[in-house]
């Protein structure tokens, strides 16, 4: 399956897959890439011509191509005239045209500017292999009136996307917390840790904090070694679940998917199992059912290592519930991240892990903020059983999701489920031999519901006219209007919280009426390859991304804070 702009190499059929970092394409018979497609550009009457020249059973996409153009010694995206292609039918683009065999492209070049261009362009074999995007330099030599390619870019500009570097292959006016390409990884693994430091802040994390308190709690009672080890074993289990996470993220997406940050919520039956598990620790908290070890931990149980083996997966439920989440500096270091060969990706997943665990960490080892602890009592059973409420809610808002995801049935069935919890629990409680079998049955049925046709994920209708698409983008802008589009996801809610506090203030609604700005959202709740295309084009990972673009089509469009205020959004506004 071909791969998204800033992806690796992925294979098109089942068992042909090649690595990504090796490049040995030769040794499967496959063509180097500058061989396979072969580019010459030349001046003609005052205009660039860029001929291609593909290899035989080799082909280029024509919406992956980008051009570049130095003005006024800055490089400026340039709009590349290109011919119809050949209509195919692709495995991941769906109804694509392509080019066989040969492609001339032109742009019209400006009187008396040196020319020099950067144009980037993406292809596939037939027999089954997916260049990653090739970005190509190029500047004319007035000694033998031709072009000749710069291969490490120029000085001036990012080396994965041809634009000032200055732009962090964004837009001119990207945001504070940007990732510069040509940074150090030491500079990028720092943002990721004030990136999953701030993550704590972020309200999708905030069902989890009663755990964690009840935790800190727990631990002013005993000795500060054992503290310690409750604080490590926490920190771990954040780790050791981001690492995880990357490797399959990484993984899937070698293997020709296209996927980012909190992937796994955009399946159902994943979202339904979550919905099971916080219904389960809600439980838990309030006292209704007992686990064992115990995930939330209580009083001496800390000494014991159930209590740290219960730390350990609390960090690993933070990470799970922190998934839909993406704070300020995390979502460009994750788009760097996901570009970068394996072991670098690795270094700034396990960078953001540690931001995360940090405070909680920090908290549990310095004697003189472990202070600031209340002392441990009676209260404390009230606290933790108070606490159970937001995991309940957090089980609805997860249900809610289910819902957008699968319709009304798959919602039902879920609900179901939960009702099956509760009386495998009640069956098991009559301590009976049949009375216990009979409530492994009832759990096994609970479990077998997600699997169910109801899960499936419903057609969408996509005539709406506020759902984005790259087109109507191209076509509001051609009728003179500018253009927000917000793209979101259901189970994002940091989604969620900014649109309630920001996008529906009425001062931000009167303000796009007034500036003829039109509204589009991008629904990333289930996989939609086009939103995470357009999220890999601006160094995403994943949803929330804002863009404001201009009526002039010449003009790139802004991004806005991943955080929203009715005041930057009207700031952006104003800067049109």
């Amino acid at each position: 399956m071909p791969e998204s702009p800033e992806s690796g190499i992925s294979a098109k059929q089942s068992g042909s897959k090649l690595p990504v970092e090796t490049e040995d394409w030769a040794d499967d018979g496959f063509l180097e890439v500058e061989q396979a497609f072969r580019l010459l550009p030349r001046l003609e009457n005052k205009r660039l011509i860029l001929q291609w020249t593909i290899a035989e059973g080799y082909y280029l996409y024509k919406h992956q191509f980008k051009f570049q153009l130095e003005l006024d010694g800055v490089m400026s995206e340039v709009e590349l005239t290109l011919p119809s292609g050949e209509v195919k039918h692709d495995e991941f683009f769906g109804e694509a045209e392509v080019y066989y065999h040969e492609l001339s492209a032109t742009a019209s070049l400006p009187d008396g500017q040196p020319v020099r261009f950067s144009v980037r362009s993406q292809g596939c074999a037939d027999a089954g292999l997916c260049y990653p995007p090739l970005l190509q330099h190029f500047q004319f030599n007035a000694a033998s009136s031709g072009f000749e390619e710069v291969p490490g870019g120029f000085a001036n500009t990012d080396r994965l996307t041809g634009k000032p570097a200055s732009t962090s292959g964004l837009p001119s006016s990207g945001t504070a917390g940007d990732v510069p390409a040509d940074t150090s990884l030491l500079l990028v693994m720092l943002f990721a840790f004030l990136g999953g430091a701030i993550l704590n802040l972020m309200p999708c994390v905030f069902p989890v904090l009663a755990l964690k308190i009840l935790a800190l709690v727990n631990a002013s009672a005993i000795s500060s070694a054992e503290r310690r080890n409750h604080g490590i074993s926490y920190a771990a289990g954040v780790v050791s679940s981001f690492i995880a996470m990357a490797a399959l993220l990484l993984g899937l997406r070698s293997a020709g998917e296209v996927l980012g940050w909190g992937f796994q919520l955009q399946s159902p039956w994943v979202v339904a199992a979550l919905v099971y598990l916080f219904f389960l620790l809600g439980q838990g908290m309030s006292g209704y059912v007992e686990f064992t070890p115990s995930w939330v931990g209580a009083g001496q149980s800390l000494t014991a290592r159930g209590g740290r083996t219960g730390s350990f997966f609390t960090g690993m439920l933070a990470v799970v519930v922190a998934s839909p989440c993406t704070a300020p500096f995390m979502g460009a270091a994750l788009g760097f991240a996901l570009v970068q060969p394996s072991v670098v990706a690795l270094s700034v997943f396990a960078a953001l892990g540690l931001g995360m665990a940090a405070p909680f960490l920090l908290l549990v080892t310095v004697p003189r903020l472990a202070r600031v602890l209340p002392k441990p009592g009676a209260w404390m059973l009230t606290f933790k059983e108070v606490m159970a409420f937001p995991l309940f809610i957090t089980a609805v808002w997860l249900l809610w999701v289910v819902g957008r995801q699968t319709g009304v049935n798959g919602m039902t069935m879920v609900a179901a489920g939960c009702v099956l919890i509760v009386f495998a629990q009640w069956l098991w409680r009559r301590s009976t031999v049949q009375g216990r079998a009979s409530s492994l049955v009832v759990a096994a049925s609970a479990l077998a519901l997600l699997f169910g046709p109801w899960m499936e994920r419903p057609e969408r209708a996509s005539n709406d006219a506020n759902v984005y698409t790259s087109e109507r983008v191209s076509a509001l802008r051609a009728g003179g209007s500018s253009v927000f589009v917000n793209l979101t996801a259901d189970w994002c809610l940091t989604c969620l919280a900014n649109k309630r506090v920001a996008l529906s203030r009425t001062a931000v609604l009167q303000a796009f009426s007034a500036n003829n700005i039109a509204y589009l959202e991008g629904d990333w709740t289930n996989s939609d390859p086009r939103i995470t295309e357009i999220l890999h084009q601006y160094g995403r990972s994943g949803v929330p991304l804002y863009l404001l673009y201009p009526a002039d089509a010449s003009r790139p469009a802004m991004v806005l804070p991943q955080i929203l205020t009715p005041g930057n959004i009207l700031d952006s506004i104003a800067a049109l």
